[in-house]
């Protein structure tokens, strides 16, 4: 993730109680992206892996308004992870992260609502900006490359 150009970090109060899980087996990312959020003013959770994210949402969050994960882990995917979240959760958005984004294979999960995918690198005010979008979007309705986010690219 590269955020050269600099990040335009605002807190807003609507942001101040959203909960973002974050799930990311490489831990230089995931605490890059927990800084990013944190600095907008989210709460951050994060896991290193999508059985470390099931514990943590099982052992009692009481929200959960995002999950932030990469696409392809070892072990349990984004996907699977999505799927048991939003068990618990079902009103939750998620944004995939992946640096090799398979439209074939991402199809299916970016049919559901409130699901949207961001193609690594990109930038911190980039992530910013989608996580906000996603959390002031009550359902987030689109199909196929609609829903493929890129920097400078919102559907």
């Amino acid at each position: 993730m590269d955020d050269s150009s600099g990040c335009e970090v605002l807190t807003d109060p609507r942001t101040e109680k959203a909960t973002v899980l974050i799930v990311d087996d490489e831990s230089l990312v995931c605490d890059l992206l927990a800084h990013f959020l944190r600095a907008a003013g989210y709460r951050v959770l994060a896991a290193s892996s999508g059985d470390e994210a099931i514990r943590i949402v099982k052992q009692g969050v009481r929200r959960l308004d995002l999950l932030l994960t990469d696409f392809l882990m070892p072990g349990m995917d984004g996907s699977e992870c999505a799927a048991q979240v939003r068990q618990l959760f079902p009103e939750v958005a998620v944004l995939f992260m992946t640096g090799t984004p398979d439209l074939v294979a991402l199809s299916p999960i970016l049919q559901r609502p409130r699901s949207r995918l961001m193609v690594k690198p990109f930038r911190g005010r980039e992530l910013l900006r989608v996580v906000k979008w996603l959390l002031d979007s009550s359902e987030v309705v689109g199909a196929g490359s609609e829903r493929l986010l890129s920097p400078g690219v919102v559907s």
